[in-house]
């Protein structure tokens, strides 16, 4: 059994929702590893 990445999207899901979260209702949508700005 390998314990590479198992849980590396939903980890790297939740970093770009906290480092942006200042932002995400106004003016960012952040979804896996594609942020949009509108």
């Amino acid at each position: 059994m390998s314990f590479g990445l198992c849980n590396a999207p939903a980890t790297f899901q939740r970093c770009m929702l906290e480092i942006f979260s200042d932002m995400m209702e106004e003016t960012m949508e952040v979804f896996m590893d594609d942020f949009s700005v509108f």
